[in-house]
């Protein structure tokens, strides 16, 4: 028993040093999808194998559902978010300039939306975007959105600005007296956390309001 356990573990350390080194002296761009998710995920040929035969196109792979261990899907979905928002973003981190620019795209976003969507951007000191989100979407003319969620989602981005946006499925990006009251709610708790509010963008169908412009 011994020495089969003996024999096991060698084996074992002579496919990780494998590993390892294929990780170092591998073209990337060279590799079959299936090496890819090989070295990706450490998983055995057998193993990626399997995980590709089970769906149908590539982006299936960010909902499998693996038998692997719960350390491997945390990689999965960890890898998946952060390939998501090197596409979202770039390698270098979006810099968010006017409100106008920012505005403008998001405009192109939710301009056929028929539910308000409430979205949130964290941002560090130097304006760059840490992270973007819609956290909440509700009805034809409301989004539920309450402080405690958003400065929670700040406070874990360690955020040192924020900026609010939701859009008006109307297309008339006039601000509701409820706007201008959640508004002035949400700058009082910022001042008092130490968090900048940068500006609230309410999209409308080609135009938008800003707070800080008005």
């Amino acid at each position: 028993m011994a020495v089969t356990t003996e024999k096991t573990l060698k084996k074992q350390l002579t496919t990780s040093n494998m590993f390892n080194d294929r990780i170092r002296t591998t073209n990337f761009n060279e590799l079959s999808t299936q090496e890819l998710v090989e070295l990706s995920f450490n998983l055995k040929p057998s193993q990626a194998a399997e995980l590709l035969e089970s769906i149908d196109v590539l982006t299936d792979l960010k909902n499998v559902r693996t038998k692997f261990s719960s350390n491997k899907e945390l990689q999965f979905e960890a890898s998946f978010e952060l390939s998501k928002r090197i596409l979202q973003f770039g390698v270098k981190k979006e810099k968010i300039t006017s409100s106008y620019g920012l505005a403008q795209h998001l405009i192109q976003e939710t301009r056929d939306l028929e539910q308000e969507h409430f979205i949130l951007i964290t941002l560090n000191t130097k304006n760059q975007i840490i992270r973007r989100r819609t956290l909440f979407i509700g009805t034809l003319n409301q989004s539920i959105a309450h402080p405690r969620d958003i400065f929670r989602e700040a406070i874990r981005d360690n955020a040192a600005q924020i900026i609010i946006a939701h859009n008006h499925p109307s297309g008339d990006p006039t601000p509701s007296e409820a706007d201008s009251v959640f508004t002035s709610r949400l700058t009082e708790i910022c001042e008092l956390i130490g968090i900048q509010m940068l500006d609230h963008l309410i999209l409308g169908e080609s135009t938008y309001y800003s707070y800080a412009e008005n």
